[in-house]
């Protein structure tokens, strides 16, 4: 499967993919209608977390974001990722910095704290894993103030319906749809 970069400097660029069934790549359609509705990356600390290749922290990156950090549990998936940021940064000379956690993706974010910088989360875990989305729902309870805006991905039919995803996390401010796949994203502003 191929997978580019839609927008920004490095505009077209085709990323390297696992060849494993580890990770499930967000659709063209989401990511482009996530990225266009949002129209400055500039200074903004973007965390892919459940990075798979790290095409959303890429994209966020070309787009202007000025550090990125890419978190996943996988080591090759993770080393894919790494692979995919030093080509970019070397063809397109992309100045924001990366960071790459190899690490459970709630024990990160519990380690996070609240510093009132614009930080933005990419949450796309197996779609399965319903306790990870329970889980991120009460982190995000207990500590609103963490990210400035909370993007998730999820299936209707794999994850849970939209009623049962909306009772662990909230109502969201906005959300896209393609199929069965959905984009929640959250306004902490």
């Amino acid at each position: 499967m191929s997978i580019s970069i839609l927008g920004g400097v490095a505009k077209g660029a085709k990323l390297a993919t696992p060849s494993s069934h580890h990770t499930r790549p967000t659709s063209v359609l989401l990511k482009r209608r996530l990225f266009d509705s949002h129209q400055s990356f500039e200074g903004v600390h973007f965390y892919d977390v459940c990075a798979g290749s790290g095409s959303m922290g890429l994209e966020a990156m070309s787009r202007g974001a000025s550090e990125v950090t890419f978190v996943e549990s996988n080591p090759k998936v993770i080393s894919l990722a790494k692979k995919n940021f030093s080509e970019l940064k070397r063809k397109y000379s992309l100045s924001a910095e990366a960071t790459f956690i190899k690490t459970d993706a709630l024990k990160f974010l519990k380690q996070l704290s609240e510093d009132g910088s614009e930080k933005i989360l990419f949450f796309d875990p197996p779609y399965e894993d319903k306790k990870l989305y329970m889980s991120l729902g009460e982190l995000l309870k207990e500590r609103p103030k963490l990210f400035t805006k909370v993007i998730v991905e999820f299936c209707r039919q794999k994850t849970a319906p939209e009623s049962e995803v909306q009772g662990w996390l909230g109502k969201p401010d906005k959300s896209y749809r393609q199929g069965t796949s959905f984009l929640y994203i959250y306004d902490f502003r």
